[in-house]
């Protein structure tokens, strides 16, 4: 369909003309009367609407021969149309996408790795009469389901819309993932381990001390948008079965 067939008549005479119609599906249609040899005809789009969930279908095409006004014979051939497979066939779609996560509101509408999920809605509609039978969100070229996102930077999403021709139509569009991973407590700068450990009130390590000293250093992501860092990390110590204290 959308591309043009030349119709021959094969008259036996060059006193006959002849009128070219077409039927296909539950269209018909004169194509041109008054044909002498030959006659091209495209075959217009629209008739993909007579098979909404097929890519092809059987055309017949008539050849009416007439001699002055009165008809003398007819003959008819088959021939196959198919509907493209392009922009003007394949399904329209669009695609809304938005973050989920039990964070806290200083990090809505941000997407952070492991820490955020995506809520994706895809509409679609077929061409011609085609349904839409499936949609597909695909992230960084895999399914998406409903899990973390695990990649980062600048993260490919692609909605797919496949109709009842079996034709997919895609829109696509891109989210920035910020990397994350969670904090850790790390051996100090020049150490071997985390050390804790009694001491005295200048920091000598003792049995008998009464002050505890902790060497170590805090590791974590910060989650940065617009210039503006979102949180910050505290390091706390405390003793088995006790409360919680700053360092």
């Amino acid at each position: 369909m959308g591309n043009p067939v030349p119709i021959y008549t094969n008259r036996k005479s060059t006193a006959y003309t002849h009128t070219i119609s077409y039927s296909f599906g539950s269209a018909s249609e004169t194509i041109r009367g008054g044909v002498n040899d030959s006659v091209t005809w495209t075959p217009p789009l629209d008739l993909a609407s007579q098979i909404p969930n097929n890519k092809s279908g059987t055309c017949t095409i008539t050849c009416t021969t007439y001699s002055g006004t009165t008809p003398v014979g007819s003959a008819s051939v088959e021939i196959t149309l198919t509907v493209p497979d392009n922009a003007s066939t394949k399904p329209t779609v669009n695609m809304t996408l938005s973050p989920i996560s039990s964070l806290g509101s200083a990090f809505s509408g941000l997407y952070i790795q492991n820490l955020t999920k995506v809520d994706g809605e895809i509409s679609a509609s077929g061409k011609y009469g085609a349904s839409i039978k499936s949609t597909q969100m695909v992230i960084g070229g895999s399914p998406y389901t409903s899990g973390y996102l695990t990649q980062t930077g600048n993260v490919a999403v692609t909605g797919k819309a496949t109709d009842s021709r079996g034709y997919v139509g895609s829109i696509d569009k891109t989210i920035a993932v910020i990397p994350y991973s969670k904090p850790a407590v790390l051996p100090a700068t020049g150490q071997k381990s985390v050390i804790c450990g009694r001491c005295n009130e200048i920091g000598s390590y003792t049995e008998t001390g009464t002050y505890l000293r902790i060497i170590a250093k805090r590791s974590y992501s910060t989650i940065t948008a617009n210039g503006v860092q979102k949180n910050f990390c505290t390091l706390r110590f405390r003793v088995n079965g006790g409360e919680w204290q700053t360092l």
